[in-house]
């Protein structure tokens, strides 16, 4: 799918995975006491992205700029039709708080928007528009696959 590369940011992959409709075997046994509730089975876009400066990092004047990149990216894969609007979003990469508030502003056009944790390999819902979700709920994604060498 789409691949995008700005002055800042970097869209690496656009990929189509199905949640998990229960928590995964090894979170269950790490965090016995969390028991996420409805969780279902539903197809969810989800945006790879990093920093393409030299160092991978954003310099600091340049935040706002790489925020608006970013959020014009999405709207112009949506007019495209690289981004599917029927279905939640979740955008994998460094998300420092002003590209967060950006994505979130560019994807009231989705159900729903979160970002992921890799510590859970999952998503943390931040913005929903209409879906049956509730920010701070999680989704749970299949297990990355193994990097080939």
């Amino acid at each position: 799918m789409a691949t995008f590369t700005g002055k800042f940011i970097e869209v690496t992959g656009v990929k189509i995975v199905e949640t998990l409709a229960e928590m995964p075997t090894k979170l269950a046994i790490v965090f016995p006491d969390w028991q996420p509730a409805g969780l279902r089975t539903e197809q969810v876009t989800v945006v790879e992205f990093k920093f393409c400066t030299a160092d991978g990092k954003l310099p600091q004047p340049n935040v706002g700029e790489a925020a608006a990149e970013f959020a014009k990216w999405v709207r112009d894969a949506v007019e495209n039709g690289e981004l599917d609007t029927t279905q939640g979003v979740v955008f994998s990469g460094v998300m420092i708080g002003h590209i967060s508030f950006a994505l979130g502003e560019a994807s009231h056009i989705f159900p729903w928007a979160g970002t992921y944790e890799p510590r859970i390999n999952g998503a943390y819902v931040g913005h929903v528009h209409g879906a049956p979700h509730q920010a701070g709920e999680v989704v749970f994604l299949p297990a990355p696959e193994p990097a080939k060498s």
